[in-house]
């Protein structure tokens, strides 16, 4: 055991950070590293019946750009930031395949995602607090 009178003040802190360090790193190293093969993922994509195959299509789109963005119209080239986007959104029944995927700018597709969903949450929203302080809608 080291003597705390021992260690010269001056290296006494850096030397118990690293001791530290050394004591939780195995314990660091299990609650951020997940099992091989396991990813991290939210409770909602988690339970989502939605698939992320997106990244096995990026290449086969990659390969027929420029192409309309799925959002705008407008081109989409290859030295553009571009996503891998849904024709027909995922959250209204939209599946991950070749045929209802396309390319969008990255913009544009950020820009169109969670309108529904935001639509759906402030409209709930509101008539809670409707109901709260006696509103009718009628």
């Amino acid at each position: 055991m080291i003597k705390p009178d021992v260690i010269p003040p001056e290296i006494g802190i850096p030397l118990a950070l690293v001791l530290w360090a050394i004591m939780l790193a195995p314990l660091v190293r299990a609650v951020l590293q997940p099992a091989a093969g396991v990813m991290l993922m939210s409770r909602h994509h988690r339970a989502s019946h939605h698939t992320t195959a997106t990244h096995k299509l990026r290449p086969e789109i990659e390969a027929r750009l420029p192409l309309p963005c799925t959002e705008c119209g407008k081109p989409v080239y290859r030295d553009q930031k571009w996503h891998v986007a849904h024709i027909t959104p995922a959250s209204q029944g939209g599946r991950t395949t070749r045929a209802n995927t396309g390319a969008a700018h990255a913009l544009c597709n950020l820009r169109a995602g969670g309108k529904l969903g935001a639509a759906a949450t402030n409209g709930n929203r509101r008539r809670r607090t409707d109901a709260r302080e006696g509103i009718r809608s009628w």
